[in-house]
């Protein structure tokens, strides 16, 4: 590692500061369009992964070594919400 007094004066502490204080960070990663590609993909996920369950269900299979029973209330709930996230996320590009 070089000294700090043998550097150029562009490469300064106080320099590098500045410059990153001029970076805006939400452009530089598109954290708006990241935002909207979470929401859509975890609105998808639900979806997918609650009409599965309901699936099964009706196909009367249940998952090997599991306890506890299905609940459609809440399979259901679950693929409203996803619904409403994928909406929201494909109307929001």
């Amino acid at each position: 590692m070089r000294n700090r007094s043998t550097l150029p004066a562009e490469h300064s502490t106080l320099a590098t500061v500045i410059i990153v204080n001029d970076l805006d960070f939400v452009e530089i990663l598109d954290l708006d369009r990241l935002l909207v590609l979470m929401v859509l993909a975890i609105g998808v996920a639900m979806l997918a992964g609650n009409g599965f369950a309901v699936w099964q269900h009706r196909k009367g299979d249940k998952p090997k070594g599991e306890k506890g029973e299905f609940r459609p209330s809440r399979a259901y709930w679950l693929i409203a919400v996803g619904l409403i996230m994928t909406t929201w996320g494909l109307f929001s590009f």
